[in-house]
């Protein structure tokens, strides 16, 4: 009995590392300086607050599993070159100049 525990809780391990693993990839190296916002948008959402065009901070969409967990974010900036004349228009085009490391925080709330 108790090694089927023993082996029911490691294969749970196994399982939960594995789905981190996925998720380390993801927000690590999906990412990167050239692409455009539009492909931000498919590994992360903006966050709830003030926003600029040039810059962000933006929540990566499948976390946290529990609710009361911290959220993974990164703060982006962007080249804004296209469309001068308007800089609070958001658009897909913009890209990516900078990108920081993922960090852990608690989620903004409007």
């Amino acid at each position: 009995m108790k090694r089927i525990v023993v082996c029911l809780l490691l294969v749970l391990l196994l399982t939960v590392l594995i789905a981190c693993s996925f998720v380390l990839y993801e927000v690590f190296f999906k990412v990167t300086p050239g692409m455009t916002r539009a492909d931000l948008l498919t590994v992360f959402r903006t966050e709830g607050g003030v926003y600029q065009r040039a810059q962000g901070h933006y929540v990566y969409r499948r976390w946290p599993p529990i609710k009361s967990w911290r959220f993974i974010k990164v703060d982006v900036r962007f080249d804004v070159s296209e469309q001068k004349t308007n800089q609070l228009i958001e658009l897909p085009t913009d890209k990516i100049t900078w990108i920081s490391k993922p960090y852990f925080e608690w989620g903004i709330y409007d």
